[in-house]
């Protein structure tokens, strides 16, 4: 990319650069398990689908679908994969109010928060 003489660069915010690697993409556990070593946990698939897990084994114990929006996480509630899921699901809602590359805290609608920590 070339720039005129005298142009300045346009810099990228931090909380631009915050956001990208941010990325739900990955396993979160919840509720201050930051070590990841134990405890419930999401596995977002960049495909929009997520599994329920429990650590430290990361067998799926149900799968749903997510997506990001509007500093909100919408998803619905996980279901096992041997159950027949014949009614749609209902979609449900996170508001982020803090985020960074490594610590989400969401709020529910019911006003439930939950510290997810991105297990590395």
């Amino acid at each position: 990319m070339a720039f005129a003489a005298g142009a300045s660069t346009t810099s990228v915010s931090q909380a631009a650069i915050a956001q990208a690697e941010a990325s739900l993409v990955g396993t979160w556990s919840f509720d201050g398990r930051q070590a990841c070593k134990s405890g419930p946990a999401w596995v977002f698939s960049p495909d929009g689908s997520y599994s329920e897990v429990m650590l430290p084994e990361r067998t799926p114990r149900g799968t749903g679908g997510w997506r990001e929006q509007d500093g909100s996480i919408f998803y619905s509630l996980a279901v096992p994969a041997s159950r027949t899921q014949r009614q749609p699901r209902l979609e449900r809602r996170m508001t982020i109010i803090e985020r960074s590359p490594d610590r989400i805290v969401a709020v529910t609608q019911r006003r439930v928060r939950h510290v997810m920590h991105r297990c590395r």
